[in-house]
C-alpha cells in the first residue's frame, strides 16, 4: 500500500521563495521486510556491491488513469557479487519508488536516495513484467523496499532509518566488515 501527502513546496511560492516544483512524501508498506542479513540474502536473488552511473526520467507503473506512483530507474555497475549471475562491470537496472512526474518531485519517507557515482550494496529481486520499456539489461528492485539498501562511502555504512535493528548492527560494523560478512554469509568466492 502506497500513500502519499503532497503540497510541501507549494507553499514556498506563497513565502515569495522562487517557486520549485512541488513535493509528495510517499509512505511505503512493503508486505515483507527482511529482519536480518540471513533472510535479506534468502530474499534476494542478487547481492551486489556497485556503483551508482546515472537515474533514468522516472516512469509510472500501470495506466496513467489508474491510481499510480511514480518510478526511477537507476544504472547501477557491479563491482562484485555475492549472489546471483552478475559479474564485475555488468550493469543492472535498479527501480526505485519515487521520482519527479509531472512537476511534483515524489520522494519515499523510508528510502534512501540513489546519487550518482554513489557507492551502493544491494539484495536485488529481479523483475521480468515491468520493465521500463526497450530495455535489454537485467532489473531489479531492491528487497524489502528499504531494507536491502547499503550506501557506502570510505568505510561507512548507511542504511534506512526504518530498517530492522540488526541491519543498523551489521551496517555499524563498517564497509569492510560488512563486505566480509557478505563473503563468508554465501560461503562462496565473490566475483
Amino acid at each position: 500500500m502506497i500513500l502519499t501527502s503532497t503540497g510541501l513546496a507549494q507553499n514556498r511560492a506563497k513565502t515569495g521563495d522562487p517557486i520549485r516544483p512541488s513535493e509528495a512524501l510517499i509512505f511505503v508498506s512493503p508486505a515483507f521486510v527482511p529482519e536480518t542479513i540471513p533472510e535479506l540474502m534468502t530474499s534476494s536473488d542478487l547481492v551486489i556491491s556497485g556503483v551508482v552511473i546515472r537515474s533514468l526520467p522516472s516512469r509510472i507503473l500501470g495506466a496513467e488513469n489508474e491510481v499510480s506512483t511514480p518510478v526511477t530507474d537507476h544504472l547501477v555497475r557491479v563491482v562484485q557479487t555475492f549472489k546471483g549471475k552478475s559479474k564485475a562491470s555488468d550493469e543492472v537496472l535498479v527501480t526505485q519508488i519515487g521520482g519527479l512526474w509531472r512537476g511534483t518531485e515524489h520522494k519515499p519517507a523510508e528510502l534512501l536516495p540513489f546519487q550518482p557515482q554513489q557507492e551502493v550494496i544491494l539484495f536485488l529481486k529481479e523483475e521480468k513484467e515491468k520493465k521500463p520499456e526497450g530495455t535489454k539489461l537485467p532489473c531489479f528492485w531492491v528487497s524489502g523496499v528499504w531494507a536491502g539498501l547499503f550506501l557506502t562511502n570510505d568505510n561507512e555504512v548507511l542504511v534506512s532509518r526504518s530498517a530492522p535493528e540488526p541491519m543498523k548492527a551489521a551496517a555499524r560494523k563498517g564497509k569492510t566488515a560488512f563486505l566480509q560478512m557478505l563473503k563468508d554469509s554465501t560461503g562462496s568466492q565473490a566475483q
